[in-house]
């Protein structure tokens, strides 16, 4: 049975690792690259980064949030500032977090992956007033924001990396002759827009046949909407969840 790894290049090869030694035969296929963003962005992620320790609370969308917004926090604040709540999405996100802020403070976390979770926590019920940064990638997460903003909180954003799609990811997917039996496991709606972006310019006429996974219920409808026929809900976007959404399946 043929996988689709789809993670970015960064994390695709521990995936693929996973996923061979539960026996499938993974195909890569990157869907996703992660970038800093460039010298134009400097000066309003400076601006966010100095004024830290004018928040309440501090969240971070995942790890690649911790692993480029943390870069600027190690550069302008020798010391962490203090009186701030620091919180990640997810366990993995949480557990980069934390080796960055090196005991000096713990983060929060929800147990899965999604906003919707993170909005659950004790310390996201009583927001009125607080002004709250977000770190995230370039136009990531909005669900999060609107609610904590109708909840009476002041919301910024500090943007510091972006999201593309890699330039070989057509010539792969081409290559590797994909049939209506292979998995394609998608941990974003933003991966599952470039695998049927690049399946369409492909001319691959079979693309809304394949066995697509997807991390949750607003990615499937959005996979529905697109004409994807096989679509398989796992519980989070986290690598063991998806894991066990395929096992389970197969």
């Amino acid at each position: 049975m043929r996988v689709f790894a789809t993670r970015p290049e960064q994390q695709n090869s521990a995936w693929i690792t996973q996923l061979e030694r539960k026996g499938f035969e993974a195909v890569a296929l990157p869907l996703l690259e992660i970038k800093s963003l460039g010298a134009q962005y400097a000066a309003s992620i400076k601006r966010r980064v100095f004024d830290l320790d004018h928040y309440h609370i501090i969240i971070f969308v995942s790890q690649n949030a911790v692993r480029f917004g943390m870069d600027w926090v190690d550069d302008l604040w020798p010391q962490l500032p203090i009186d701030v709540s620091w919180v990640a999405i997810g366990e993995k996100t949480a557990s980069s977090l934390n080796c960055r802020l090196s005991g000096l403070a713990e983060a929060q976390s929800s147990l899965a992956m999604t906003s919707e979770s993170l909005l659950e926590l004790d310390l996201m019920q009583r927001v009125k007033d607080k002004k709250i940064l977000i770190f995230r990638g370039l136009g990531g997460r909005t669900v999060l924001a609107k609610e904590l903003s109708k909840r009476g909180a002041l919301v910024d954003y500090c943007e510091t990396y972006q999201r593309l799609l890699p330039l070989s990811s057509i010539g792969l997917l081409v290559d590797a002759k994909l049939s209506s039996g292979d998995a394609v496991p998608v941990f974003s709606g933003e991966a599952l827009a470039n695998f049927h972006e690049i399946a369409s310019e492909a001319g691959v006429l079979n693309w809304s046949e394949v066995k697509l996974f997807v991390p949750g219920e607003r990615v499937r409808n959005s996979a529905l909407a697109l004409g994807f026929k096989h679509v398989v809900t796992a519980l989070n976007a986290g690598e063991s969840a998806m894991l066990k959404a395929i096992c389970t399946y197969y």
